[in-house]
C-alpha cells in the first residue's frame, strides 16, 4: 500500500461500517464512462457535501491491491451488471490536494514537490520497471503502461483547493493548470488512463470563452445530470433516518432541504429530466448524532470571500439579497461566470458562484435562486447583520429572527 497508489480501502470502510446512506449507485455511472469519450469526469459541490468519502469509496472500489466486496457486496452496485467487471482491477492513483497546499512551506516548488512524490510512489509498486528516460509524472504513468498493459484510475480530491488557497500566485496556477493538461489534455491521456475522477467545490476554471480542460464531462450544482441523486441526501434516504434515530421527518425538511437539482436518468434515453430534491448530508448526520436540528454549517473562508462584494452593493446585490431574505426567488444567467472564487464581474457571477458554494440553491427549470432551507437563512443572515454596510437591512432581519424564533 502507497501514499498515493493503491491506498486500499480503509478510507471508504470507516464510513461504510457506521451509519452509511447508500451512495454507491454512482459507481454504476462511472463504470458506464471507462475507456470512453466521457472518461475525465469532475464533480463539484460545496464544502460537507460528501466530496471525499465519494472519491474514498471510488478508490476502494477500483484498487487492485485490495478486496472489496466485503465492503461493496451489501450495496446498491453489487446489484449492477458491471459490478463485478470493475471491482478491484485497477492501479488506482488517489491525490488529495490539500495534502500539499496545507504543507508549512508552500512556494512555487510546490507543483514539482507534487509530481516528484506521486511519480516516485509509483516507481516503488514496480521496481522491475527502468523509468531511467522518465522526466516527469505522466512519462512515470506511460512507461507503467507500456510495461504492463495496466490503465490507471485517478481520483483527486479538492482538485480546486490549489486554485482558492493560493490564488495569488499567477506562476504557481499556470503551473497547475499545465501540469493538469499536460496529463489530461492530450492523445497518451486514453493510454494511461481508464478513467479519472476529480471533485472540489468549483468547477474548472474558464480562461476566455474556453475551458482549461474541456475534455472533462462536468457535474456541478447548476448541471449535475445524471449524478444529481449522489449529490446529497434524498427524501426518501432522510425519512429513513428519521425513523431509525426517531427524530422528526418534517424538522429536518425545515431546516436542511431545499436544494432543488435537475436529475436526468442515463439509463433511460427516453425519460425527461425531473427536479429532485437534496438535503445537506453533513448537517443531517450532525443532527441525527446530536438527537437535534441546528445550524451545523459554521461560515468559512468561502462566504468571507464573498462579503467584499455584499458590502460594496456589488451589482445591486443588496436588493437581490432583500428579495430572498423574503421569501421571493430571483432569476439569474449562469453562463457568464468564469468559475474562479476572486473574479466576479456582475451580480449574476456572484450568485452563480454562492450556487456553487452552496448558499443558494439554483432552479434550473426557471433559471432562479432562492435561500435553500432554514439552515442557510440563518447564515446569511447572521452575515448581515455583522455588516456595517447593511444597516438598511437591519428591520428586515428583525423580521426575519421573529419568523425564526416562531419557527
Amino acid at each position: 500500500m502507497g501514499i498515493y497508489i493503491n491506498k486500499g480501502n480503509a478510507g471508504f470502510a470507516k464510513y461504510a461500517n457506521c451509519e452509511y446512506v447508500d451512495k454507491t449507485g454512482m459507481i454504476a455511472y462511472i463504470n458506464s464512462t471507462l475507456g470512453g469519450a466521457n472518461m475525465l469526469t469532475c464533480v463539484t459541490r460545496p464544502r460537507r457535501f460528501g466530496k471525499s468519502i465519494a472519491a474514498n469509496m471510488l478508490c476502494a472500489y477500483y484498487d487492485k491491491s485490495c478486496d472489496s466486496s466485503a465492503l461493496f457486496d451489501r450495496f446498491a452496485i453489487a446489484k449492477d451488471a458491471s459490478y463485478k467487471e470493475h471491482l478491484n482491477k485497477y492501479p488506482v492513483l488517489y491525490i488529495d490536494i490539500t495534502d500539499f497546499t496545507t504543507q508549512h512551506d508552500v512556494g512555487n516548488g510546490i507543483i514539482k514537490n507534487m509530481q516528484n512524490r506521486v511519480a516516485a510512489d509509483i516507481k516503488k509498486e514496480y521496481p522491475h520497471i527502468d523509468f531511467s528516460s522518465c522526466s516527469d509524472l505522466m512519462d512515470v504513468i506511460l512507461e507503467v503502461n507500456a510495461n504492463t498493459g495496466e490503465k490507471f484510475i485517478m481520483i483527486i480530491d479538492e482538485w480546486d483547493d490549489m486554485c482558492r488557497e493560493l490564488s495569488k500566485n499567477p506562476g504557481l496556477m499556470t503551473q497547475y493548470v499545465n501540469l493538469l493538461r499536460r496529463l489530461f489534455k492530450r492523445g497518451n491521456t486514453a493510454a494511461a488512463f481508464a478513467g479519472v475522477y476529480m471533485t472540489g467545490i468549483l468547477p474548472i476554471k474558464k480562461y476566455g470563452t474556453q475551458s482549461a480542460l474541456n475534455d472533462f464531462r462536468e457535474y456541478s450544482m447548476t448541471c449535475p445530470m445524471a449524478l444529481a441523486p449522489y449529490f446529497g441526501f434524498l427524501p426518501e434516504e432522510v425519512k429513513a433516518l428519521c425513523e431509525r434515530k426517531n427524530m422528526d421527518f418534517d424538522m429536518l425538511r425545515q431546516w436542511y432541504d431545499g436544494y432543488n437539482l435537475s436529475k436526468v436518468d442515463w439509463q433511460n434515453e427516453e425519460s425527461k429530466p425531473e427536479t429532485i430534491h437534496i438535503y445537506n448530508p453533513n448537517s443531517v448526520m450532525r443532527a441525527m448524532d446530536a438527537k437535534s436540528c441546528d445550524n451545523y454549517w459554521a461560515r468559512t473562508e468561502s462566504f468571507e470571500s464573498l462579503r467584499q462584494y455584499i458590502d460594496n452593493d456589488f451589482d445591486g446585490v443588496k436588493d437581490t439579497l432583500q428579495s430572498l431574505i423574503d421569501g421571493k426567488p430571483v432569476k439569474i444567467s449562469t453562463l457568464s461566470f468564469g468559475n474562479d472564487l476572486n473574479e466576479v464581474h456582475s451580480r449574476d457571477e456572484l450568485f452563480t458562484l454562492m450556487v456553487h458554494l452552496g448558499y443558494v440553491s439554483y432552479n434550473s427549470a426557471d433559471h432562479t435562486v432562492s435561500f435553500p432551507n432554514l439552515e442557510v437563512r440563518m447564515e446569511i443572515i447572521e452575515a448581515l447583520r455583522t455588516s456595517r454596510q447593511h444597516k438598511e437591512l437591519s428591520e428586515l432581519i428583525k423580521t426575519s429572527d421573529r419568523l425564526l424564533q416562531a419557527t
